[in-house]
């Protein structure tokens, strides 16, 4: 939580990739922070490469909003990354027909 009204999600893992895990994970999370918490924004970075993540996370209504050139150290081999920047807001998440 960032503010009252707006919350940041840090991280979606899942070990066992194409089961519905993280897409679960993430149904819930948006559920309890919307409907629960009252959120009005939720927001998210994720790296450019990683494609299936961005994927759950259009599917559940989040918007790309920008991204930032090089907006990532990856601590693994040091090279710089594009972070893309989502949002969702909860008009969008009440017309959405994820949930």
């Amino acid at each position: 939580q960032i503010e009252p009204w707006l919350y940041e999600i840090r991280r979606v893992v899942s070990l066992r990739e194409g089961l519905g895990v993280a897409s679960f994970a993430l149904a819930w999370t948006l559920e309890h922070l919307f409907r629960q918490r009252a959120a009005h924004r939720v927001y998210l970075e994720v790296t450019a490469r990683n494609k299936r993540a961005r994927r759950i996370y259009e599917r559940h209504g989040f918007v790309l909003e920008g991204t930032y050139r090089d907006g990532y150290s990856n601590p693994t081999n040091g090279q710089f990354e594009d972070l893309c920047v989502y949002g969702l807001l909860a008009p969008e998440y009440e017309a959405s027909s994820v949930t």
